[in-house]
């Protein structure tokens, strides 16, 4: 899964280059979210594999909060993480199911937010 999700932020760079804007929303969630599975299967603090992973987002991203807050100490910041993620799922959502479209500095933005918790999670659980 981690591999996956950095190919899939890779994949939402290289669409928005192509001024596939839309399309890159769909990957920058599905980098985040199959970050966090690859986080619940290499947790110390109560690890669950990947066969024993949820298919339910919601499910995954509350495992996750919930780990976040015992390795951190920090309930605000794991609320705050639970927060972003569901922003780009709605996002998601909207790129996928709805008519309207994102613009380059919308799908930038969202590249980015994926990006940063990518980041803050790999300093939380303290992976490269």
């Amino acid at each position: 899964m981690n591999k996956k999700s950095q190919e899939n932020l890779d994949s939402a760079e290289l669409l928005i280059n192509a001024g596939r804007y839309t399309s890159s929303i769909h990957c920058s969630y599905y980098a985040v979210f199959q970050y966090a599975k690859y986080i619940l299967n290499v947790c110390e603090y109560k690890p669950i594999p990947y066969d024993k992973q949820s298919l339910d987002h919601s499910q995954i991203i509350s495992n996750l909060e919930s780990r976040i807050e015992v390795i951190s100490g920090d309930k605000t910041r794991s609320a705050s993480i639970r927060s972003s993620i569901h922003c780009l799922k709605s996002d998601r959502k909207k790129a996928d199911y709805k008519v309207g479209i994102f613009n380059k500095k919308e799908s930038v933005g969202i590249l980015n937010n994926a990006t940063e918790i990518i980041n803050e999670l790999k300093t939380i659980f303290g992976l490269s």
